[in-house]
């Protein structure tokens, strides 16, 4: 079943995460994060409260497909949100699809080697790279923050800040994401807070 696309998109930022994405895109839509993953198939149907984690870490190729369609991405573009492609540099990350299924669900042994619940960041990333578009709606969520042995910003030689958990994605949840300190940041808390 093909999605309806969404009246704009988005280009992909380099290693931009799959929740980093959606807040870019809820930003530039004004639309709220959970009705975004609802409408671009991320929630499973039997678990509507919010995306599955494994979403991050892979996505099939009927909901890859589903998501590129409704976000005007190609289904390369789409999977390469995902932490799977990753796996090539950082072996925990380099599974089989049906290992990703089977462990993912649980987030069983992965739980120490990639952060799915929440990630480190670096606030000068955050803010854009001086772009329009970064300026209008944020610097991308890097996928290499969500793995442990990261803890540096190598573009602006600092430390990552302390954790946050990221995203609400709740289809009921809160209405568009805001505008805190320069940069996107539909985090739990404002940013700023937390360094």
């Amino acid at each position: 079943m093909r999605s309806r696309p969404l009246p704009r998109s988005l280009d992909p930022l380099s290693d931009e995460t799959l929740p980093g994405y959606l807040l870019r895109l809820a930003h530039r839509l004004d639309q709220p994060l959970g009705h975004l993953a609802a409408i671009t198939g991320l929630l499973l149907p039997q678990q509507q409260s919010s995306i599955p984690a494994r979403r991050l870490l892979w996505m099939d190729p009927a909901t890859t497909q589903r998501f590129a369609d409704a976000t005007r991405l190609s289904s390369q573009e789409a999977a390469a949100l995902a932490l799977a492609n990753l796996g090539g540099r950082y072996p925990p990350l380099d599974l089989a699809p049906d290992i990703w299924i089977r462990q993912a669900s649980g987030i069983t042994g992965l739980v120490r080697w990639v952060f799915t619940q929440s990630t480190r960041y670096c606030p000068d990333c955050l803010a854009g790279d001086g772009s329009t578009i970064q300026q209008r709606h944020g610097g991308a969520w890097r996928k290499s923050w969500r793995v442990p042995v990261v803890f540096a910003c190598t573009i602006h030689e600092r430390p990552l800040a302390v954790q946050a958990r990221v995203l609400d994605l709740q289809p009921g949840a809160g209405g568009a994401p805001c505008r805190a300190g320069g940069y996107a940041g539909a985090v739990r808390g404002d940013l700023a807070r937390s360094e």
